[in-house]
């Protein structure tokens, strides 16, 4: 929880004006893939590698981080980034409905991200956009009519029922 709120802090960051220079590699892909999730610039990883070492760091100081800890720490937020960019989904139809979406939401939440470019900043949860109101109010039919295997078009607009 602690890296999801550095994670939209930051990512809210890279999205002003001064620091979208070093954001705008990562934009190109408004269809994301595996290799999304690592098309990032310099300062933009050093931003990142802050919050994979300095989030542990932190909470060491009110408990104890163990090393093999810290690694699956790291490898749930790197493997995460992976898998949250491969444009697929794994989560069950049910999420988008459920109170964990608070904690765990489906892919197509941070897809819409790269779509429409301008909300969803969160990556693992939708809380920080959901107090910060910087949630995409029709996600959620966005994210049935692709599971009903129909694609987003006009940057992840949703096509109207007929």
């Amino acid at each position: 929880m602690v890296f999801d709120v550095y994670f939209y802090g930051l990512h809210r960051l890279l999205h002003t004006r001064p620091l979208m220079r070093f954001h705008r590699l990562h934009h190109l892909s408004r269809v994301t893939t595996p290799w999304s999730a690592q098309s990032v610039s310099t300062v933009e990883a050093l931003g990142w590698a802050l919050g994979y070492v300095g989030v542990p760091w932190l909470l060491g100081h009110v408990a104890p981080v163990s090393l093999i800890g810290y690694f699956v720490y790291l490898f749930y937020n790197v493997f995460g980034n992976i898998i949250g960019h491969a444009n697929v989904e794994l989560g069950p139809p049910s999420l988008t409905r459920s109170p964990t979406v608070w904690f765990a939401h489906p892919y197509t939440f941070h897809a819409l991200h790269h779509a429409r470019f301008t909300r969803h900043f969160g990556f693992g949860s939708t809380f920080m956009d959901r107090l910060a109101g910087t949630e995409w109010a029709d996600w959620v039919p966005a994210y049935e009519q692709v599971m009903a295997g129909k694609p987003l078009r006009h940057h992840g607009k949703t096509e109207p029922h007929a």
